[in-house]
């Protein structure tokens, strides 16, 4: 089945034409001349330069959420966000939390219960509004998330309603063959199964809107100067995720930090202060809404352990798509020895530019594979 990407359009590069979807194109064999090694290459760079990528379909530039074309430019421009200078305290972070949550008073809210900081704060100030509002995350046995799920835990305890899933049945590359036609290769398509066993789990429950921690890494340990941000809020929200797999369901998904009032607040009241990869600053500001042990220790998991776990055990999946995507497109990109290559470095070696050049081929791969149910 396919389905609609409202978050995605795009530009003939050549006329300047805006074009609403591109299916037309694509069903007609335009995907056949994809630049593979571009997609590469824009997975490299990182979500933060997506205004720089390099084409992958000829002439077609995306058009994601948060970007524009500059027509007299010829140029794809980031929508950056632009603080406003300001006094600001706890209160004016209040003030600016409850309007948010207020745009959903007739919904019923749900928050990703990760076992951190950031949704530990927004689940925190849901709480001290006195808003219902269920939970709903991952959880895994593992040594090293014994942190998190402590906190999964001590949280759901107090929580109405409460939904934990277990990562482990849903690892990253998993169910690859069974992601959606989509537009455009991306590589947010190798969380497929995960995000897909929660936006079932929202269904289930009748959440309308599942509110997220993402961005939260940026706006509480970020640099912030005093005269210049850089943040992208649009890069907070998976918009692939949306479109392919929320959606669907009729369940919005949203980052409590998208917010520009969450997010110029935030801005303020760190203002000069230096990289803080611990969110100490927030530990500290946000203690009357953090568990004691989030605001007393800073012990963090590291997910390396599944992301090598799901692509050791999807790796007999993953050459079967390759395979095929080398035998529809003719393309040497997807020659099986370019695969082999990858997956015969050390894996456990924590390279994270490896797993990034298999991501891309995973998800170039994919992509081709999906454009035959369209």
């Amino acid at each position: 089945m396919r389905y609609e990407q409202p978050n995605l359009s795009f530009i003939n590069a050549r006329t300047s034409e805006s074009l609403a979807d591109i299916w037309g194109d694509l069903k007609g064999g335009y995907w056949k001349y994809s630049n593979f090694i571009n997609h590469e290459s824009n997975v490299l760079k990182g979500v933060r330069n997506r205004a720089d990528y390099e084409l992958v379909l000829p002439n077609l530039i995306p058009i994601e959420t948060g970007q524009k074309w500059n027509i007299i430019n010829h140029k794809l421009e980031e929508e950056i966000f632009t603080p406003e200078l300001k006094n600001s305290g706890i209160k004016d972070f209040l003030i600016h939390s409850k309007n948010f949550f207020d745009k959903f008073s007739n919904k019923k809210i749900g928050v990703q219960l990760s076992g951190g900081v950031d949704s530990s704060i927004i689940i925190g100030l849901l709480r001290f509004f006195g808003i219902s509002h269920t939970l709903i995350g991952y959880c895994t046995q593992r040594y090293e998330f014994r942190t998190e799920l402590f906190i999964q835990n001590l949280l759901a305890c107090n929580a109405k309603e409460s939904i934990l899933i277990n990562y482990e049945d849903y690892l990253p590359y998993s169910g690859l063959e069974n992601i959606p036609p989509h537009q455009h290769p991306d590589m947010t398509c190798c969380g497929f199964s995960s995000n897909q066993a929660m936006a079932a789990a929202c269904f289930d429950a009748s959440v309308d809107v599942l509110l997220t921690g993402c961005g939260g890494d940026l706006a509480l340990g970020d640099t912030i100067t005093t005269s210049k941000c850089n943040w992208i809020p649009a890069i907070f929200n998976y918009t692939w995720l949306q479109d392919i797999i929320y959606t669907p369901k009729g369940v919005h998904l949203l980052s409590f930090f998208s917010d520009p009032a969450i997010l110029e607040c935030i801005w303020n009241l760190r203002r000069g202060q230096q990289v803080d990869p611990e969110k100490l600053w927030a530990r500290v500001f946000f203690r009357d809404f953090l568990p004691t042990e989030l605001v007393d220790y800073t012990y963090k998991a590291d997910f390396w352990g599944l992301y090598i776990d799901g692509l050791l055990s999807s790796i007999p999946e993953i050459h079967t798509i390759h395979k095929q995507a080398y035998e529809l497109s003719g393309n040497p990109y997807f020659a099986e020895k370019n695969l082999n290559e990858l997956l015969k470095i050390d894996l456990l070696n924590c390279d994270q530019q490896l797993y990034q050049r298999l991501e891309a081929r995973i998800s170039a791969a994919v992509w081709i594979k999906s454009l035959l149910a369209a």
